[in-house]
């Protein structure tokens, strides 16, 4: 079969967008296709996540995370599986030398790994306060790993608190990762800035990705945008949020900018 050739380490490089769950990743997925960027027909259709990722990720997340984080060699297997996973999604692709890319959650968490077959990828890292994010009803990446990534102290802590420190933990590998990239080939966007600075923003994305400034496909990108209500939502608890800030928590809200 044609997807199982296909020599993926020779393919353009991907734009892979990542970000913890309810992080208003989807409407970035809809630019980037409108922009030319093909983005996979099998996704899932409620929150655009490439589906050949998310099988890949279901199976080997665990073992590849821990090999990173106790900077072990990649063993050849694993990066076999992952060609075969973007075989597999890029198979209906309609010009093979177009650009592409894939949004996974977790992609985030393994930039090295995703790295070693795509030197020259682009990472879109999208941010939304952390606050808010600690009242979110979305916990799946939370429920899948916070165990790997918060350690038993962590899982001691309730459900506000393991939120906040995913959410810490999980930025800073991102981040820590993500600036390792070739210089301008990451790219952090605040979901914040897009709701409210939409034109800006997506002429920097436009710019990131090699994409001509198009006002046209801006201003019909701004009309699509629909800001989620709530933004700023942790300033109604802001008591209860404020006393479950730690140190650290507190060190990355200001590395992001999120300063209020």
């Amino acid at each position: 079969m044609r997807w199982q050739r296909t020599d993926v380490s020779a393919l353009p490089p991907p734009i892979i967008i990542g970000a913890l769950g309810g992080s208003g990743t989807r409407m970035l997925v809809q630019f980037l296709q409108s922009a030319g960027v093909w983005m996979g027909t099998w996704i899932n259709p409620r929150t655009e996540d490439a589906m050949a990722t998310r099988h890949f990720f279901q199976k080997y997340f665990v073992d590849t995370f821990c090999l990173l984080e106790q900077q072990q060699k990649i063993p050849a297997h694993l990066l076999a599986c992952f060609q075969q996973t973007i075989r597999a999604h890029r198979w209906h692709i309609p010009q093979p030398e177009q650009a592409w890319g894939f949004k996974n959650p977790r992609s985030m968490w393994l930039i090295p790994f995703i790295q070693q077959l795509y030197p020259d990828m682009k990472f879109i890292h999208v941010v939304r306060d952390g606050r808010d994010m600690a009242l979110s009803n979305n916990q799946n990446l939370l429920a899948k790993h916070a165990g790997l990534l918060l350690g038993e102290a962590g899982m001691k802590q309730d459900m506000l608190h393991q939120q906040l420190l995913l959410w810490d933990k999980g930025n800073r590998i991102a981040r820590t990762t993500g600036e390792k990239l070739n210089k301008g080939h990451y790219l952090i966007l605040k979901y914040e800035d897009l709701c409210f600075q939409p034109r800006e923003t997506l002429t920097t994305l436009l710019q990131f990705i090699g994409h001509p400034v198009d006002t046209t496909l801006i201003e019909q990108g701004c009309q699509k945008l629909k800001p989620s209500p709530g933004i700023g939502r942790w300033q109604q608890q802001s008591t209860v949020i404020e006393a479950a800030l730690t140190a650290s928590i507190k060190e990355t809200l200001l590395d992001f900018a999120y300063d209020e």
